[in-house]
């Protein structure tokens, strides 16, 4: 099959080897190329100004792109034009792909106080995060092309260390009421979107999180155990609480019924592997 994954970064490139290693002949599309493995095929290219008249023919595009920075600015431009310039240079090809996935995210969720969503809770973001990718997926609802909507919770893995150095250096959470979080690993986030192309008919949404719903209280506990299981000294809990999250609960029902399962079934098993391989003098 030929694929091209449009802002292909990190969780883009990881599909993508991912995808070669099936078989598939991939296309890496991104500002910087150079930056690609060798493996995938590199279109360097700015999807939000540069000409894409002469993409390539392929059966199936991915888009994963993500914001350099948090500002309304930096998510337009990934979420919202880059997506739109890219359907607009395939709609009225008679060559245009059969299916198209776009990856956003559970922010779109407005719930919080441990509520449960899946794909059909109603969707009302109050920040412009949230509205942004909501936007974007609404891109993909209108295209011309059919597409699928993946919402991944909060990505974790190599290189993505933000909550490691949170609790290491003293991060405290609630436990009264409890803060609920949900995540994914990297590489299991990269294996769902390679798994929905043996999917027949997929459907129009998925949420994708590890299915196992935690605490910030029991992950960050855990993870001070676990640091110093491995002779790292995690610094004393602050006083003053981390500032609060969304706490939702996020269910996987429809991303299961795929047949798919995460490699990293709960951030016990994620972060573990993460911890081993971590030290504070190297970040």
């Amino acid at each position: 099959m030929r694929i091209l994954i449009a802002g292909c970064g990190d969780l883009g490139t990881r599909l993508g080897s991912m995808l070669v290693s099936l078989g598939h002949e991939v296309w890496g599309l991104r500002r910087n190329a150079e930056r690609l493995p060798s493996d995938l095929r590199p279109i360097g290219r700015d999807l939000t100004r540069d000409d894409l008249g002469d993409l390539p023919v392929v059966d199936v595009l991915y888009y994963t792109a993500s914001a350099g920075e948090r500002t309304p600015e930096a998510y337009r431009r990934a979420y919202v034009t880059g997506i739109q310039r890219l359907v607009a240079a395939y709609a009225h090809r008679s060559d245009r792909p059969r299916h198209l996935f776009y990856t956003s995210s559970t922010g779109v969720f407005h719930q919080s106080g441990g509520a449960w969503v899946d794909e059909d809770s109603p969707c009302e973001p109050t920040g412009f995060s949230g509205r942004t990718l909501l936007e974007g997926e609404e891109v993909i609802a209108g295209a011309s092309i059919p597409g699928t909507v993946v919402r991944l919770s909060g990505i974790y893995g190599p290189g993505r260390h933000h909550l490691i150095r949170a609790v290491f250096g003293g991060a405290s959470y609630p436990s009264d009421p409890p803060l609920f979080s949900n995540r994914i690993h990297v590489d299991d986030g990269a294996a769902f979107l390679a798994h929905l192309l043996t999917v027949n008919h997929p459907a129009s949404r998925y949420l994708c999180s590890d299915g196992e719903p935690a605490t910030m209280d029991e992950v960050a506990n855990w993870m001070r155990a676990k640091m110093r299981t491995l002779g790292l000294s995690p610094r004393s809990e602050s006083e003053n609480p981390a500032p609060g999250r969304a706490n939702r609960r996020v269910r996987t029902d429809r991303m299961r019924a795929t047949g798919f399962r995460p490699r990293f079934a709960n951030y016990r098993e994620g972060y573990a592997a993460l911890l081993t391989q971590w030290r504070p003098d190297r970040e």
